[in-house]
């Protein structure tokens, strides 16, 4: 087994029951508590990462490693992803596209059957609202479910539809710089990713990205040239949220495909709360993660 492979093996064994855990032992906690040692710990943690720039402590404490992909050292450089410059000037023209590769099949727990305006899309269009009133951003919001197909919910094909919606919306205005696709994560189990805050129930976060990579190397025909950029834009999300919110965002996800990611370094796949969830918690984690986007934007 090489290096790479071995940090991989040992990174997907420490957060392979990650969920299950972390559910169990939130439960057992104040909350208070945990809100307070959850911030202390992630100050510890981010400290700890840019003292000693480690690979293995990084990947152990920063993602999941799912068993379809494996770690490309090169790719995962500590020191450029912690330090690439993602901040942009504000302009007059389109800079942040909103899209959902899934927004017809996925809603909440709570949500009206059919009722697009309580699905993942009608969460989409509040962060685009508060990014334009709050922050001064100009948002181009799709909301195209492009799971559906042919009348038929196709979850199979929607990445290949979306992909060619995105880069029509890219050619057509060449200024987007930020690429989000919006997600309800699903767990097929009653896990709730939930925290609090400003007293408000708010739906939990997770930040995913498509290596490109199976277990076995690269796969060269998902060639993306924008993946350190990918990596350094969700990483310092994921760290910026640690800062702020400190049980807002899970751990980063890592996965073996592209996901559409290619097509801007900016480019972020969200996946937000999960079945378990209600709208109004998933609406509550709008404004937070708008403000920490605004953060690594702003560079501050």
């Amino acid at each position: 087994m090489d290096a790479d492979a071995a940090v991989a093996d040992a990174a997907m064994q420490e957060n392979q029951t990650y969920r299950e855990k972390n559910n169990k032992n939130s439960q057992k906690i104040n909350k208070e508590e945990m809100v307070l040692s959850s911030g202390m710990d992630n100050q510890k943690k981010i400290q700890n990462l840019q003292r000693t720039g480690s690979l293995n402590y990084l990947l152990r404490n920063f993602y999941i490693v799912d068993s379809s992909t494996s770690i490309n050292k090169k790719i995962f450089d500590v020191e450029a992803l912690l330090n690439t410059n993602l901040s942009m000037k504000k302009t007059s023209e389109p800079q942040i596209y909103i899209f959902h590769t899934h927004g017809a099949s996925e809603h909440f727990i709570d949500s009206k059957p059919g009722d697009k305006s309580e699905s993942v899309v009608g969460v989409g269009t509040y962060l685009a609202d508060i990014l334009e009133k709050k922050y001064g951003y100009q948002v181009i919001h799709d909301e195209t479910e492009y799971d559906r197909i042919n009348g038929k919910i196709d979850r199979n094909k929607a990445y290949n539809k979306a992909a060619t919606g995105l880069k029509k919306a890219l050619k057509e205005n060449p200024s987007i710089q930020v690429v989000i696709d919006l997600h309800r994560d699903g767990v097929g189990n009653k896990v709730h990713r939930l925290t609090t805050i400003n007293g408000k129930k708010t739906a939990q976060v997770m930040f995913f990205n498509g290596l490109s990579r199976n277990r076995k190397g690269d796969i060269r025909y998902l060639k993306n040239d924008n993946l350190q950029a990918n990596l350094s834009f969700s990483l310092q999300m994921k760290m910026k949220c640690m800062e702020l919110y400190p049980n807002l965002a899970k751990p980063v996800y890592l996965k073996s495909y592209r996901y559409n990611l290619h097509m801007r370094k900016r480019s972020l796949l969200i996946e937000l709360g999960n079945e378990n969830n209600t709208l109004a918690e998933a609406k509550n984690a709008m404004g937070p993660l708008a403000k920490v986007l605004n953060q690594v934007l702003s560079e501050k």
